[in-house]
């Protein structure tokens, strides 16, 4: 096929590429403006809590500077408070982790010395709550993955990574919300709808662990669990202004 003509057509093809992409754009703000003004997601009322890192977190626990249950029901208390705007959480076991962080409390306050020391060293996360995206399986919840045929499917079991967590000391606390089949850059599906972005409640979160992103930059919870493929960590970090890991692989 003649060279010049290829590139006579190609120059054509990206005008009109151009010309509806500018057109589409203008639409689609335009629909966006109509359905009304971005929500304002509640400013965070406790600092000493939700702004501090999990590491942090479990340091304080340990020497009883604050209490698991007080962290717990801080996270909590955030996540009821954003739910309505952000609808990043798909399930929750609040009674239960507010139950496991008061065991927590316990141990702490009538442990000895050597008792606290093997704490120290065997349970880094003592009894600081953490999240994951719903298609990793914490036992007796939901395990759907965003796919509506498995609505009511639940995990028999932890998946590997919860009960690691678990034996870390850490209390998991909610689930949350993925693409369909953890398979597409926006976490929406037919059993939880979308979820929206912190920042702006008109962009989206990025997939597949967007609930997970979401609620993290949001100040839901001191740490959270995806897992990635093809950019299902990395993505919605980048799309929530948070920071992600993806372990390479064989590491431990």
């Amino acid at each position: 096929m003649n060279k010049n003509f290829i590139k006579y057509y190609g120059k054509i093809f990206f005008v009109i590429h151009r010309i509806i992409e500018f057109f589409g754009r203008w639409i689609f703000l335009l629909a966006a403006r109509l359905s009304g003004r971005p929500e304002i997601l509640p400013p965070i009322d406790d600092g000493i809590v939700l702004m501090r890192s999990a590491k942090a977190l479990s340091i304080m626990i340990l020497f009883k500077k604050i209490s698991s249950e007080t962290v717990v029901q801080a996270c909590i208390d955030r996540i009821e408070k954003i739910q309505p705007v952000l609808n990043c959480v798909v399930e929750n076991r609040f009674t239960e982790a507010l139950n496991e962080a008061r065991k927590c409390d316990r141990i702490l306050k009538f442990a000895d010395p050597s008792t606290l020391e093997l704490i120290k060293k065997e349970k880094p996360l003592f009894g600081v709550p953490f999240t994951t995206k719903d298609c990793i399986g914490i036992k007796d919840m939901k395990q759907t993955a965003g796919l509506y045929s498995r609505r009511n499917v639940q995990a028999e079991k932890d998946a590997d990574v919860i009960q690691l967590l678990r034996q870390a000391g850490a209390i998991p606390i909610a689930t949350t919300n993925v693409s369909e089949l953890a398979m597409w850059w926006e976490s929406a599906n037919c059993i939880y709808g979308k979820t929206n972005n912190p920042y702006h409640t008109w962009h989206i979160v990025g997939g597949s662990s967007g609930g997970e992103g979401c609620l993290q930059a949001a100040a839901g919870a001191p740490f959270g669990i995806g897992s990635d493929i093809g950019g299902s960590i990395r993505m919605p970090c980048f799309f929530n202004g948070i920071f992600g890991h993806k372990p390479s692989r064989g590491f431990y």
